[in-house]
């Protein structure tokens, strides 16, 4: 049942890590190796796509596509949004304070790296930044606001 902060029931959280952690390792092997592994070889339906930068564009037709890439970012974009939108196991104003702070700060932090990559990175390489950093506001997020528990929760242990 949805909370009326639209957060995920607690259940989410659980799944969710057990899907990062290998989302997260299939997606840096995708970044170093750039598998394509044969069965992944598909059919898909394509709103556009081009064979080369000015020809062969197509729109609304069926192409063939390895999907790795594909499967690894729905995963990854899916798998960490049930870790970061799923309400903690307490969650009262201090826990909705350090999510709110924390998804503040991821965004900062996401859009300034961003803003360095505009002005430092350039052609090709630019393009992977761009696909990195569909995630990293996400990740940055998640990063953060355990991290921020984690030293909350340290911290009432050692006042106890």
């Amino acid at each position: 049942m949805w909370t009326k902060t639209f957060l995920l029931p607690y259940q989410f959280k659980r799944v969710g890590w057990a899907l990062l952690i290998p989302s997260l390792a299939l997606g840096l092997a995708y970044l170093i190796w750039e598998p394509t592994p044969a069965f992944l070889d598909w059919t898909v339906f394509s709103l556009a796509s081009e064979d080369g930068i000015f020809e062969g564009r197509k729109f609304f037709t069926w192409v063939e596509n390895n999907v790795y890439d594909e499967l690894v970012s729905l995963l990854l974009i899916i798998s960490a949004g049930m870790v970061a939108f799923s309400v903690a196991r307490q969650e009262d104003e201090f826990v909705q304070r350090i999510r709110l702070e924390s998804l503040v700060w991821a965004t900062y932090v996401n859009y300034g790296i961003l803003l360095l990559a505009i002005v430092l990175v350039y052609g090709f390489p630019f393009f992977w930044v761009i696909v990195v950093n569909m995630f990293t506001l996400l990740l940055f997020f998640v990063v953060r606001f355990h991290w921020i528990m984690h030293r909350a929760q340290k911290q009432m242990a050692h006042e106890e």
